[in-house]
């Protein structure tokens, strides 16, 4: 029989492993997401923007997953229902707007916002040990300047 101690030690782990697995199926999410909006969208500005997206995000959840493993627990290996959806939503979005790159990119500020507003949430709410908190910082400011830049593509 374990202990209170052990049991709340087992407890933290879990709840850590979860708040991990979460952000980890966000990212693959916003990484299938942008690589979808990069093939459906006509602006260079546009793809530029969206390619190297969709590359920081598979970074992060590169990152994420070596954190889980780290833990010795097995990273989850795709994307959400949720997501699915989105991407969904967004076949829909193009196809009635004819390819229209403001549709594209309004779709996917809209996935960002929701991917930041999570790593916002799960900080806010959760004390991650000091190294994958930091590692979860970098993210969310790579998060904040992304939508930033989004002001200065040009031709949409």
């Amino acid at each position: 029989m374990k202990t209170t101690r052990e049991l709340a030690k087992e407890d933290t782990h879990n709840k850590l492993v979860q708040n991990l697995q979460e952000l980890l199926v966000k990212n693959y999410d916003a990484h299938k997401g942008f690589i979808k909006a990069f093939k459906e969208a006509r602006s260079k500005d546009l793809k530029d923007h969206l390619k190297i997206r969709a590359f920081l995000h598979q970074r992060n959840a590169t990152e994420i997953d070596k954190l889980i493993h780290t833990l010795n627990e097995t990273p989850l290996e795709e994307g959400s229902a949720v997501g699915r959806f989105h991407r969904i939503w967004m076949d829909v979005m193009i196809a009635i707007t004819g390819h229209d790159d403001k549709t594209i990119l309004e779709e996917c500020l809209r996935g960002q916002k929701a991917t930041l507003n999570e790593y916002k949430d799960k900080l806010k709410n959760y004390k991650f040990p000091g190294n994958i908190k930091e590692i979860l910082k970098k993210h969310l400011l790579e998060l904040e300047l992304s939508l930033q830049e989004v002001k200065s593509i040009q031709d949409i």
